[in-house]
């Protein structure tokens, strides 16, 4: 997956959030975005994905202008159905995407292993930790097989053996062929990217 944005301008009132910002992104890989709270990290993931509207510029995908489809969306606190067990959570994503039962039963169960979290497969959510539910969330987008995953601060609030976990997930996305784009705060998830960029003042400067 190719995705680039080309000259994109965003604006909420009088505010300018991203100006005449140009980047590109090919798969596989993971590529950071980090900047103060603010500085429109999530804006931008959410051009990329086609839900938020560009005053100016444009994306495009795969040579195609429009936003890409497709994709997994991790955020802080990921939703989950807190009534369910972990593995009724991570089957969701593969059965959404068409798959027969039992192939989605097989892509959970592998991305459950991938997750080392086997042993919270049969609890329900509602009794799991945030660092916890944050993993079941990661192995959901792993077993979708998605080639887009869009990552806003995923490890924000979480213990460092979580965060480390968390992190492996992604990397084992981007091992599987996906484009990795992650919002953060964390330095050591951006040591854990590809590329890293820096978004300050509208623009982005790759970082270092």
């Amino acid at each position: 997956m190719l995705i680039e944005v080309r000259a994109c301008t965003v604006t909420f009132g009088q505010r300018m959030v991203l100006s005449d910002l140009s980047v590109s992104f090919a798969s596989p890989g993971i590529f950071a975005v980090m900047g103060p709270s603010g500085s429109g990290k999530t804006t931008l993931l959410g051009v990329i994905a086609g839900a938020v509207r560009t005053s100016s510029g444009t994306v495009v995908t795969d040579g195609v202008p429009g936003g890409a489809g497709g994709w997994e969306w991790i955020v802080q606190s990921s939703p989950l159905l807190n009534r369910r067990t972990a593995f009724d959570n991570v089957v969701l994503g593969p059965a959404a995407r068409g798959l027969s039962p039992g192939d989605a039963a097989d892509r959970a169960l592998t991305a459950i292993g991938d997750l080392g979290i086997e042993e919270l497969a049969a609890q329900r959510v509602y009794k799991l930790s945030g660092g916890e539910r944050q993993r079941v969330a990661v192995a959901r987008a792993l077993a979708s097989r998605p080639g887009l995953i869009l990552a806003d601060e995923p490890t924000a609030s979480l213990d460092p053996r979580s965060r480390t976990e968390v992190c492996d997930g992604l990397a084992r996305a981007a091992e599987h062929g996906a484009l990795v784009l992650v919002a953060t705060h964390d330095p050591y998830v951006a040591s854990r990217a590809d590329v890293t960029y820096r978004l300050e003042g509208g623009k982005l400067m790759a970082d270092g």
